[in-house]
C-alpha cells in the first residue's frame, strides 16, 4: 500500500500524534514520520506536520514491456514511480497511480545526447569513430545537432563531416567541405551544418557515426565532437 512522509513540526524528534484513526504516528531521531496512511495526512497537517509526499512507492527495473492504466496503486506504484523497459532501454515515470487510470510517461526528450567523440583529433583525415550513448543502441534516433568545443589550437584549416559509414561512406550527415576556423580557441563552441535530407531521417538502433576530416589542420590539434538528437521507441 502506497503511504505517506511527512516532517514533524520544527523537525522535533520523538514527536507524537494520535490520528482520529487509531493510529499513532512518532517521529524518529531526524523529525522525519514515515509510513503514513492517505487518510491521516490530513490530521497530521492541522498538528503542524509539514507533507514530504509519497514512500515507499515501488520502482521496477527489469521489465519489457511498457506500463499500462493498470499498473496503478494496487500494485504499490505512486506518484515518481519509475519502470524500465530493457527492450527498449526507456525510462517511465508515473505520473497518477489511480486505480485503472494510470499514466505514465516516458522520460525521452528532444536534444538528448546521443554520441560524443572527446579529444577528436583535427590533423588526420582517418576516420575517427564517435561513442555512441546507450540511447541509440536500443532505439531509433534523429541527429538534430553537432557541437565541436573545446579546440586546443586554432582551428584555420581543419575541414571535414559526420558520415554514417568509414572511408567518407554511407550518409554525410554534415558535409566534407564543414569548416571548422570558427573555433579559434578553447573557449568556444561551433554548431555544424546538418545535410537537409539526412537531417530529417531517423537512424536505425545502433547506427554508429564517424568523424572524418577531408582537411587536417596540419599541426597537433583537438577538439571534443557532441551529438544530440531525438530518440524514439
Amino acid at each position: 500500500m502506497t503511504t505517506y512522509s511527512m516532517l514533524a513540526p520544527a523537525a522535533k524528534a520523538g514527536f507524537t500524534q494520535q490520528c482520529a484513526s487509531s493510529t499513532t504516528y512518532t517521529a524518529d531521531a531526524y523529525g522525519f514520520i514515515t509510513g503514513i496512511a492517505l487518510a491521516d495526512v490530513g490530521d497530521l497537517y492541522k498538528g503542524g506536520c509539514i507533507p514530504l509526499g509519497q514512500s515507499g512507492v515501488r520502482s521496477t527495473f527489469s521489465q519489457t514491456v511498457d506500463p499500462s492504466i493498470s499498473n496503478d496503486n494496487t500494485q504499490d506504484f505512486g506518484i515518481g514511480s519509475e519502470w524500465f523497459n530493457t527492450t527498449t532501454g526507456l525510462m517511465w515515470r508515473c505520473q497518477s497511480a489511480a486505480t485503472g487510470a494510470a499514466v505514465w510517461l516516458p522520460q525521452v526528450s528532444s536534444g538528448v545526447l546521443v554520441g560524443r567523440l572527446i579529444g577528436a583529433n583535427m590533423n588526420v583525415t582517418t576516420d575517427q569513430a564517435i561513442n555512441m550513448t546507450g540511447w541509440t543502441a536500443l532505439n531509433k534516433f534523429r541527429l538534430t545537432k553537432v557541437t565541436v568545443k573545446n579546440a586546443s589550437v586554432s582551428l584555420t584549416t581543419a575541414a571535414g563531416g559526420i558520415y554514417t559509414a568509414v572511408s567518407k561512406g554511407g550518409t554525410a550527415y554534415v558535409a566534407s567541405g564543414q569548416a571548422y576556423s570558427a573555433l579559434t580557441g578553447a573557449t568556444l563552441a561551433l554548431d555544424l551544418t546538418i545535410a537537409t535530407t539526412p537531417g530529417v531521417t531517423p537512424l536505425a538502433a545502433a547506427s554508429q557515426l564517424y568523424l572524418a576530416l577531408s582537411t587536417a589542420q596540419g599541426s597537433a590539434a583537438t577538439a571534443d565532437v557532441y551529438l544530440f538528437g531525438d530518440a524514439y521507441v
